[in-house]
């Protein structure tokens, strides 16, 4: 029997953590790195030329980590130019993953952004040996974006739901070849209570005041602000056990990336890479044939 791929773990930092502070973002892609993570990304910025910049001084002080650029797609269309993504390839020596983004508005007002988004990406592959040629990954939840994600995508990435839901979801893109992620903020603690005290706190942009709704928690460990809005946010809430098993559990919905959306707190990856990753990965070696 083939050995399953291991789970691929990203982080996402916070708003604009790290953000003009290049020897931050050096320390944090150094732990990320050194704790297992696969990739960074690099804060976000109105030009993604000046992205490009940053994932290139930080790259060349760290050896292994991939970076992602990542945006809304208008940001991309405007500035983000092939010479410029070609030279940053090669620098950073193919550790670069491009990331785009489509909102649910933006499904339902503007359906010519689909196609302008699947030229841009066939022509961005024109510059690259089809061997060799970065990853393109398209995040959203709308339709769209699926049919973009198979036709011109590495990877889908979207919200997590419950394990049949994502299931159900990810099986059309899976079926065609690619790879299907989740992203979601995550509070992790020792016990549940304390991160149900912590997501109280951390989670309060959006709507941690509905905690205490049932109706808010898709599994024991997922909560969504709105379950009736398939777009809202999300996140994992439990002690660093219950969210091990829960990002493990997706693998049988054929999960294996997750994005993590870090917090206002600056030791999170750290606390996530220390407590989490590791027993992501005994539950990996426990489940192997």
């Amino acid at each position: 029997m083939r050995a399953e791929p291991p789970i691929k773990i990203h982080w996402r930092p916070c708003g604009q953590e790290g953000a003009g502070d290049a020897a931050a973002l050096a320390e944090q892609c150094g732990c990320a790195e050194a704790l297992g993570f696969e990739s960074v990304q690099i804060p976000p910025t109105a030009d993604l030329r000046d992205a490009l910049a940053v994932a290139i001084a930080t790259g060349l002080k760290i050896t292994r980590l991939k970076f992602r650029i990542g945006a809304p797609f208008e940001t991309v269309l405007s500035s983000l130019f092939g010479r410029e993504m070609k030279e940053a390839w090669a620098i950073l020596g193919k550790r670069l993953i491009f990331h785009m983004s489509f909102n649910a508005a933006e499904a339902t007002a503007r359906k010519g952004i689909f196609i302008q988004a699947g030229e841009f990406l066939t022509n961005c592959r024109k510059l690259f040996d089809p061997s060799e040629c970065p990853e393109f990954d398209v995040e959203g939840e709308s339709a769209e974006t699926a049919f973009l994600g198979i036709k011109q995508g590495d990877c889908l990435w979207r919200l997590p739901n419950r394990p049949s839901q994502v299931y159900a979801d990810a099986l059309p893109v899976l079926h065609f070849g690619k790879k299907v992620g989740l992203l979601s903020s995550v509070v992790a603690r020792e016990t549940q209570e304390e991160a149900h005290d912590a997501a109280a706190f951390i989670l309060t942009d959006i709507g941690a005041d509905r905690l205490d709704n049932s109706a808010t928690w898709l599994t024991p460990s997922l909560w969504r602000s709105d379950p009736l809005a398939f777009d809202r946010p999300a996140a994992l809430i439990g002690s660093f056990e219950e969210i091990a098993a829960a990002i493990h559990g997706f693998k049988r919905a054929g999960i294996f990336q997750y994005l993590v959306r870090g917090g206002p707190e600056g030791q999170d990856i750290e606390m996530f890479g220390r407590n989490v990753l590791p027993r992501i990965r005994a539950m990996e070696e426990a489940s192997a044939p």
